[in-house]
């Protein structure tokens, strides 16, 4: 893999909307500005990682898969 690939590869990981606010929700967390005890910080990152993994080795397989079969083509006109 290039260099500019990984580069890309790295942008779109660290730029998924979920991603960004859980990064938010930890910054603000970490920063005082929300108040938070440990056990519901930890509560919503459990949240956050188990939704991540379903999506990234379950849904997004789907979805591929869907695609790759022509399920969600669009009628030509």
């Amino acid at each position: 893999m290039s260099i500019g690939e990984t580069a890309g590869s790295w942008g779109s990981a660290i730029t998924s909307p979920a991603k960004l606010g859980f990064a938010a929700y930890v910054f603000l967390a970490y920063a005082g500005k929300m108040t938070t005890s440990k056990c519901e910080f930890l509560f919503i990152a459990s949240i956050f990682f188990l939704l991540q993994v379903f999506h990234d080795d379950y849904l997004r397989k789907v979805l591929n898969r869907w695609a790759d079969h022509g399920v969600c083509k669009f009628p030509e006109h």
